[in-house]
């Protein structure tokens, strides 16, 4: 069966050279079951005040962003910890964390590999780390406690 909820939905706008994001003034509706993954977006605005939005990513069709309360209306996800791979001066590969975390649907995971070390922003600390494929494809790197979260959920 499925679940609709109704969200307030964002646009990313550009207009002189400045991306912003604005609400739309209109909501949708969306199946939760085909959500995927909800990232950060940024700062976002309504015509009254700056919100904290969110990039939605639903399976089989396009990603949307919505605000706090709409990923508050959309469910429980699981929060973990991202890495980015970033290519040194050398050459060489560093999984880096990138300070934020991404909210995953845990029943959407179809493949986890492990990806190397990853390193926290102080450069010292280490993590293992793995690269999580979703059923859309998209892909992410995670710490070992983000797998823990997705495999215990």
């Amino acid at each position: 069966m499925a679940n609709f909820v109704r969200v307030d939905e964002y646009r990313r706008q550009t207009s002189a050279g400045i991306s912003t994001i604005q609400s739309t003034g209109h909501g949708m509706r969306l199946n939760t079951e085909n959500v995927t993954m909800i990232y950060q977006a940024g700062i976002g605005y309504d015509g009254l005040n700056d919100h904290n939005v969110f990039t939605v990513y639903l399976d089989g069709a396009r990603s949307f962003i919505t605000d706090w309360a709409g990923v508050q209306t959309i469910g429980e996800f699981v929060r973990v910890n991202e890495y980015d791979r970033i290519v040194q001066e050398d050459g060489s590969v560093l999984l880096q964390y990138t300070d934020h975390g991404i909210r995953v649907q845990p029943n959407t995971v179809v493949r986890v590999y492990t990806a190397g070390l990853g390193y926290e922003l102080d450069g010292e600390t280490t993590h293992e780390c793995f690269t999580v494929t979703l059923v859309d494809g998209r892909r992410f790197i995670t710490d070992w406690s983000g797998w823990q979260a997705i495999e215990g959920y």
